[in-house]
């Protein structure tokens, strides 16, 4: 295949034989597999399994499109024949949306960098906080033009698509800052309370005690990749220097950081509509945030999370 594929499609006429197959996620393992329905039970088979039976090489159209649809379940449940592949194998966009409000935070984010890194180069801007008033706004375009000579574009006009185009990306991190961060945070957070006066039996305290200290480490390297995106694209001349370098940068940890929320965090799929898995005696995924746990001390008034203070936190 000379050009991406863009929708699940299999020429090998096995694949038409079985019928209507379902390409998903073991549930066992998280393998690839394919599903196929047996009267009110199905039968699955590792795609590497079927691949080796059919015969079909890695380097040929199926083998590509066997290796896209694996790829392609790290951010879709299932896929059948004929499904569009998701946005993140077929281009590198995303497959889901921010909020308005992640795109507004992004953008202020650098804005402030802006003003910040003009005021350590001796620049006169202002407190360093943005809003709306007149001297706010005088600071921003005053931090515009010095940049534009930083970067060597003509102007602080031909800075301000600069500024959208990472705002554009950094926007799906503050997303899953919010849908990722905060919620595995709220997880541990209800974890560390439950064994608190612990009456029941020793064994399902002991599996209590493993899922802390489990969700403890998953916490903390998602909260390192965090706090690497930030260190990232802190340093704001050179990031607005090198958009496409940045582009591909947050790119590569947004995927990584969806992939964390699908396979690590299973109580809300992508978008939030329906919950599953783990339960409270509320009967809800997240416990409501309480003040006896450590990690209470890693939140701001506004209740985010801080992925520094989180990694700092006694654990």
């Amino acid at each position: 295949m000379t050009d991406m594929p863009s929708v699940c499609a299999l020429s090998h006429r096995g694949f038409a034989i079985l019928g209507d197959v379902v390409f998903r996620r073991s549930d066992t393992d998280g393998v690839a597999v394919l599903a196929i329905p047996i009267g009110e039970r199905e039968a699955t088979m590792p795609l590497r399994s079927i691949q080796r039976e059919f015969g079909i090489i890695d380097d040929c159209d199926d083998g590509r499109m066997l290796a896209l649809i694996a790829e392609s379940l790290d951010y879709v449940a299932g896929l059948r024949m004929g499904d569009p592949l998701p946005a993140e194998v077929t281009s590198g966009e995303a497959s889901w949306e921010p909020k308005s409000q992640h795109h507004q935070c992004a953008e202020r984010r650098l804005q402030m960098q802006l003003v910040a890194w003009l005021e350590r180069n001796g620049g006169a801007a202002g407190n360093g906080k943005i809003g709306n008033d007149a001297g706010q706004r005088a600071s921003i375009q005053t931090a515009l033009r010095e940049a534009a000579t930083a970067i060597g574009v003509a102007n602080a006009e031909a800075v301000l698509p600069l500024i959208a185009a990472v705002a554009g990306e950094l926007a799906y991190i503050e997303a899953l800052r919010d849908t990722l961060l905060q919620r595995v945070a709220g997880m541990v957070e209800h974890c560390a309370t439950l064994g608190v006066g612990w009456r029941g039996d020793s064994t399902r305290l002991d599996t209590l005690k493993q899922v802390q200290r489990l969700s403890k480490i998953a916490l903390s390297k998602i909260a390192l990749r965090f706090d690497e995106i930030d260190g990232q694209t802190s340093e704001i001349i050179a990031t607005l220097s090198n958009v496409d370098a940045q582009r591909v940068f947050i790119r590569s940890n947004r995927d990584w950081l969806h992939r964390s929320r699908g396979h690590g965090t299973r109580c809300w799929p992508a978008g939030g509509r329906r919950r599953t898995g783990l339960t409270t005696a509320r009967g809800s995924c997240w416990a409501e945030h309480t003040t006896s746990s450590p990690l209470a001390s890693c939140r701001s008034p506004s209740g985010r999370v801080s992925s520094r203070a989180i990694r700092n936190a006694p654990h």
